[in-house]
C-alpha cells in the first residue's frame, strides 16, 4: 500500500469558492484512497462499492481457541492452562492447584524445564495423572488425586494410576523444548472400572 495522498491542497477557507479544479482534486483524491482499499479488500477488510458511493466494512480480531489444559513452553518453564476434571477437580501442579487458586498472588504454578530430560527419540510428555484409593473408583475434590507430571516414557506409568498425555513436548537438544503437540483440548470426565481383575482409568472429553 502506497502512502496516503496529501490532502493539504484539498483545503479550503471560509467564503472561499468551491473550484472545478479543487472539486476534481477531491474526487482524485478519494479515487485513490479507494484504489488503495480495493488493494487491501479481503480478509478482516470488506469494500461493498455501490453506485452512490461505497461502505468499508472491518472485522474485530480474530477470536483464538485456546481450551482447557493448553501445554505452552518458554522462558525456562512449562505451563499448563487450567482446566477440571469430573466438573470440579483441578488437577495439582508442583503441589498447587492449577489454577492458582490457593494464592492468586503468586500466579499459576509451574514445571521448570532444568532438570528435565527427553527420551531417546527426543521426545517426552505432560500427562494428567488420576489416582484413587483401593475400592474408589469415582474421582471427586475429596476423594482421589490428579496431578500434572512430566514424563518421558508413558509405558512407565506406575501401577494402578491413570495417565492421560495432554502435550507431546519435542525438545532440540537435552536442555531446550523446540515444539509443543497439543493431545487435550477440552475438560476432562474420568472413571474407573474393573476389567478382568485389573483396573481400568478412562478418560474423555467432558460435554
Amino acid at each position: 500500500m502506497t502512502a496516503p495522498p496529501d490532502i493539504t491542497r484539498l483545503r479550503a477557507k471560509v467564503g472561499e469558492p468551491i473550484t472545478v479544479r479543487k472539486w476534481n482534486d477531491l474526487l482524485g483524491f478519494v479515487n485513490r484512497l479507494l484504489s488503495q482499499f480495493r488493494q487491501m479488500n479481503g480478509r478482516g477488510l470488506h469494500v461493498d462499492e455501490q453506485a452512490e458511493g461505497f461502505s468499508l466494512w472491518a472485522e474485530q480480531a480474530a477470536v483464538s481457541f485456546t481450551g482447557a489444559f493448553h501445554v505452552t513452553v518458554g522462558g525456562g518453564e512449562i505451563r499448563v492452562a487450567a482446566g477440571t476434571v469430573n466438573g470440579d477437580v483441578v488437577p495439582v501442579l508442583a503441589g498447587r492447584p492449577l489454577d492458582g487458586s490457593d494464592n492468586p498472588g503468586r500466579g499459576v504454578p509451574v514445571l521448570k524445564v532444568r532438570g528435565l530430560k527427553p527420551n531417546e527419540a527426543m521426545k517426552s510428555w505432560v500427562v494428567l495423572e488420576v489416582t484413587l484409593g483401593a475400592g474408589e473408583t469415582v474421582l471427586t475434590p475429596e476423594v482421589g488425586r490428579a496431578e500434572i507430571k512430566h514424563a518421558d516414557d508413558l509405558g512407565a506409568r506406575p501401577a494402578g494410576v491413570g495417565w492421560l498425555p495432554l502435550a507431546m513436548l519435542e525438545w532440540a537438544d537435552a536442555r531446550a523444548v523446540k515444539r509443543v503437540w497439543q493431545v487435550v483440548y477440552f475438560n476432562q470426565r474420568h472413571h474407573f472400572v474393573m476389567k478382568g481383575g485389573r483396573g481400568v482409568h478412562y478418560f474423555h472429553a467432558a460435554s
